[in-house]
């Protein structure tokens, strides 16, 4: 290949003969590129090579035949020998990183091969030779666009590698403020498959930027519940997954999705569920028994690739039940927060650190209608 002005020439092996269609009509298939992105082109015969033009690519510096699986190729020596589908240039390298952040991003360019060298921009421009040599990750703490090109060590370019990385401004539904992160409780025990968490003691709550484990205080006999909410913006099928060691359980809206309990090795699994537009409610609960521990969350949906899965909650003292005055039938008083409420009982904490449980039917009929209020907010969607 041999870029001549506005055209490119294509040389071909097995040419002693000469060229022509199959069908002695204009030569189909070829597409021509400047900035990464191909155009069809006209392509003529000269001797041995083919010169290959379009009007909108003043500047060629790729070339492709037969590529596009709606083209037909007819090019052929005099012997019948068909022209086989063909692209120049090297492989663009893969953008890799947290594309929704609150404070900072680190991106990751990788080479798909090796000799050459990775040029990038962050303002929008198309990289060249010119533009900053990719050496080390990336740190953004801004909503930026990230233009890469791989150029092989004999000149050769890539097309351009594009991926924008946004910062996440606070969202509002009624008088909450959400932030991106995931609220967390971690509790320490020793379990076979997932606990009844409504059951066990808090040891410790906190925010998230993302679904991990960097929160524990051990390695093994710990267990994690992770809150938070994700933006539907359009409907559709959408499929979630965890990958986890031990155990996990992923919920949208109280509805379990994906169900990958049990004592195992890290293993991925995977369900699908039909949204319709708005916040939904994220639960994800974890527990280590014993050996290696991992937990990756991730989803996809209509124009929405695999990726980790980004959620918001509210941060800060918006994030802390209000203490609250509970009474009981006989008409004894405690003075607590809500911790969780399940099978027709509650989790209550006093300021002390102390918990208490008690069967909500036990408790008179205002906290009963208050505690039915209460699940029924953290049941709907935000708005």
């Amino acid at each position: 290949m041999k870029v001549e002005g506005h055209m490119i020439r294509v040389n071909f092996d097995n040419v002693e003969s000469g060229l022509k269609t199959r069908n002695n009509g204009p030569i189909e298939g070829f597409d021509i590129a400047g900035d990464g992105k191909f155009y069809p082109a006209k392509a003529v015969i000269d001797g041995g090579t083919v010169l290959v033009a379009s009007k909108k690519v003043p500047k060629p510096t790729l070339v492709r035949l037969g590529w596009n699986h709606l083209s037909n190729t007819n090019l052929q020596n005099n012997d019948g020998l068909p022209a086989f589908p063909f692209r120049t240039g090297s492989s663009a390298p893969e953008i890799n990183g947290k594309r929704l952040f609150l404070k900072m991003s680190t991106i990751n360019l990788k080479a798909i091969e090796g000799n050459g060298n990775i040029h990038y921009t962050l303002d929008g421009s198309l990289p060249d030779k010119k533009s900053t040599v990719y050496t080390n990750p990336i740190e953004i703490r801004k909503t930026t666009t990230i233009r890469a090109r791989f150029y092989r060590s004999d000149g050769v370019m890539s097309s351009v590698a594009e991926s924008t990385f946004s910062k996440a401004e606070p969202r509002k539904y009624g008088v909450r403020i959400l932030n991106l992160g995931i609220s967390y409780q971690y509790y320490e025990g020793s379990w076979s498959s997932l606990p009844n968490f409504a059951n066990l003691k808090i040891l410790k709550t906190g925010i998230s930027d993302d679904f991990n484990l960097t929160m524990a205080d051990r390695t093994d006999g710990y267990a994690l519940a992770f809150t938070g909410y994700l933006d539907i913006e359009e409907p559709g099928i959408y499929t979630f997954e965890t990958t986890s060691d031990d155990g996990s359980a992923l919920f949208v809206d109280r509805k379990l999705i994906v169900d990958n309990n049990g004592i195992h090795a890290a293993i991925t699994k995977s369900g699908e569920v039909e949204l319709s537009k708005g916040w939904k409610k994220i639960e994800v609960f974890f527990f280590e028994g014993s050996g290696g521990e991992v937990l990756n969350v991730k989803y996809k949906g209509p124009n929405i690739p695999l990726q980790e899965l980004p959620c918001w909650c509210e941060q800060g003292p918006a994030n802390v039940e209000p203490l609250r005055t509970f009474t009981n039938k006989t008409g004894t008083k405690i003075k607590a927060r809500i911790v969780a409420v399940s099978d027709n009982k509650v989790k209550l904490i006093r300021d002390d650190s102390k918990e208490f449980i008690v069967p909500i039917d036990s408790l008179s009929e205002e906290d009963q209608k208050y505690l039915r209020d209460w699940v029924a907010d953290e049941t709907v969607e935000p708005k």
